[in-house]
């Protein structure tokens, strides 16, 4: 299985508040998401965020904590122990997974080239290049539109 490789540089908006239109987008797929937060405090946000981002829109999940967390169609983590079954990792950190076994792993990141939390997914992205992947890389905009970069 070729894994599509995507990394998503956030320049104006914080990680949180764009992750919840990425996970909209995945959840209409159909596809089962594990999203492998930094620490406990960022998925303590994240679970609250995803239950009121929006009063129009709903995005099933749950943490790896809780008893039905297997069931879920989205689940926070802190690990990429997929024990839902996802076949698409969202990582927040700086850790890299193995790609294997997910058709998509998104790579989503905060600050300038400097940031240790930006320079560790950049290296990552040009040595999946160099290993002759073809991983996509979106820069967020000064008018925070999405760019290819």
């Amino acid at each position: 299985m070729n894994t599509e490789l995507i990394f998503y540089r956030c320049t104006i908006s914080p990680v949180v508040k764009v992750l919840p239109k990425l996970l909209l987008k995945i959840y209409a797929s159909g596809a089962k998401t594990i999203v492998v937060c930094q620490n406990e405090a960022q998925l303590n946000e994240l679970d609250e965020l995803l239950w009121t981002f929006s009063t129009k829109e709903f995005l099933p999940h749950s943490t790896f904590k809780d008893k039905d967390a297997s069931l879920q169609p989205i689940l926070l983590s802190l690990n990429a122990e997929g024990i839902n079954s996802a076949s698409v990792l969202v990582n927040l950190t700086t850790e890299v997974f193995a790609t294997s076994g997910f058709s998509k792993v998104l790579s989503v990141f905060y600050g300038d080239e400097q940031e240790k939390e930006v320079a560790i997914p950049l290296k990552l992205y040009g040595q999946y290049k160099m290993e002759g992947k073809q991983p996509l890389l979106w820069v967020q905009g000064a008018d925070g539109q999405w760019k290819s970069a």
